[in-house]
């Protein structure tokens, strides 16, 4: 048995588990959503985000996007739409003539320290 079925069992003997009849309430936010179509919750404790403005702005234009502040608060639905429609785009801070880190052409091999003699 691994870690996580001798807790499940454990929690299951001790009726200290979560219920499974439905009557858990619903989370009741404290930051909405910053889509003007969407009414859900940002906050990060259930997979909220925030996202510069003219990121949301790439996406659902400027009246799609409540109001105008520094950071849209994103709920995870609205953050997945976000992240399927730039899928496809090449990331803005990586260039053409750099490694992986940006710092070393792509060809070099990395120096470790067995290797030198």
């Amino acid at each position: 048995m691994g870690f996580k079925s001798k807790v499940r069992k454990r929690r299951g003997n001790t009726g200290n588990g979560t219920s499974e009849d439905g009557d858990s309430e619903e989370y009741e936010g404290q930051i909405r959503c910053g889509i003007i179509e969407c009414g859900n919750w940002a906050d990060k404790k259930i997979g909220g985000r925030k996202m510069a403005y003219d990121r949301a702005v790439e996406v659902w234009g400027a009246s799609g996007v409540s109001r105008k502040v520094r950071k849209v608060p994103l709920c995870k639905s609205c953050y997945r739409k976000w992240k399927k429609e730039k899928k496809g785009e090449p990331k803005e801070w990586v260039s053409k003539g750099k490694g992986p880190l940006g710092n070393a052409p792509p060809t070099s091999t990395p120096v470790r320290s067995f290797d030198q003699p």
